[in-house]
Parts: structure tokens; sequence; C-alpha cells
């Protein structure tokens, strides 16, 4: 992170979060021993996407200096190697008419697309501040518990995926947008 131009500081805030948690867990409504995770980040944790995205940034430049170096030659696949998938792609255009972005998604072969859209499941260029925009994360919550099989699952599984359900599809919106007060009261 300090190569990609990252503040010292806020590195060691990253670092903090992930060396220095502990957990326990809850037998029969106690706490055991705290103890540290070994394995790093949780899978759909509210930071493991935001790293997912500088790691795999950090990880192209460092392929690209070797490359360029002549340290590490890739190999060629087909007729040029990677490309595209231009069905699974979208041309945005900022500060023209969707006129222009439709009259170019028929040149490259893109769909054309407008403001707000979806970018790792989280608005973008919508106002946050409306009800509607919340939807998403409402729904969400209410897709997980209403299709639990409520009979097969103990209390206590209920509550551990409960918790689990909230903790990363709230937080992870929470940690980027401000949560409004009427979505703060419907949850």
């Amino acid at each position: 992170m300090s190569f990609m131009g990252f503040d010292h500081k806020w590195i060691q805030w990253i670092k903090a979060c992930l060396v220095s948690s502990i957990t326990s867990t809850l037998i029969n409504g106690s706490p055991t021993k705290e103890f540290s995770p070994q394995r790093g980040l949780r899978q759909g944790g509210p930071l493991s996407r935001f790293l997912f995205i500088l790691v795999m940034e950090g990880m192209h430049v460092a392929i690209e200096d070797v490359v360029n170096q002549g340290v590490f030659r890739g190999a060629l696949i087909g007729d040029g190697g990677l490309k595209l998938n231009l069905q699974k792609s979208n041309l945005l255009g900022i500060g023209v008419s969707f006129q222009q972005v439709e009259e170019m998604a028929i040149i490259t072969g893109c769909a054309p697309a407008s403001l707000p859209f979806s970018y790792l499941g989280l608005p973008v260029g919508a106002n946050i501040n409306r009800v509607d925009n919340w939807n998403k994360v409402i729904q969400s919550f209410d897709k997980f518990l209403s299709s639990w099989k409520v009979n097969l699952i103990s209390v206590g599984g209920r509550l551990t995926l409960i918790k689990s359900i909230f903790n990363s599809i709230g937080i992870y919106y929470i940690s980027v947008f401000k949560m409004p007060d009427f979505v703060n009261s419907y949850l």
C-alpha cells in the first residue's frame, strides 16, 4: 500500500484491523476464552471487498513492472490474449447526452448505461438520502430472513445467522454511505 501512495497512518489502521482482532464463541450462552483468528479476513466482511481491489491493483502494477523490465514474459493466448466480455460490459457517459452514449455503445458492442448504476452491490450516482436507494439493503434483510427454514435451525443458529447477515450486508453499505435516520429506525 505504501508503494501505491497510501499514508503510513492509514496503512497502520488497516494492519490493526487485520492483526489485533480477538473473538470468542458462546457455548450454552457463556463466552469461551478469547482467541485471535488465524485465517485473516472473513469472506464477505466489510473490509475484505475494499482490500481485494487494492491488492489486485497493486498486483497489476507489480506485474506490469516486471514485464516492462523483461524479468517476466506473459504467455499469449489465442490471437491477442485476454479480451473484454462486451456482453457483460456497460458504457457510461459523463458530460455527454445519453443519445451519444447509445451511439458509442453500438460501435463498441457494449450496453449503454446511465447513472445510477450498481458496482460491487453498491449504488453509484444515486441520491443515498432517498428511501428507495436503501430498499436493496432492506429487501436483502427481508429476503434472507423469510427464506430460512425456521423449523430446521435452532434458536442459537437463527441468532448467529441474523448477526452474520446484518453484519455483512448492512455494514458494507454503511461503511460507504451515511445511513439516514429513516433506515436506521426500520432496521
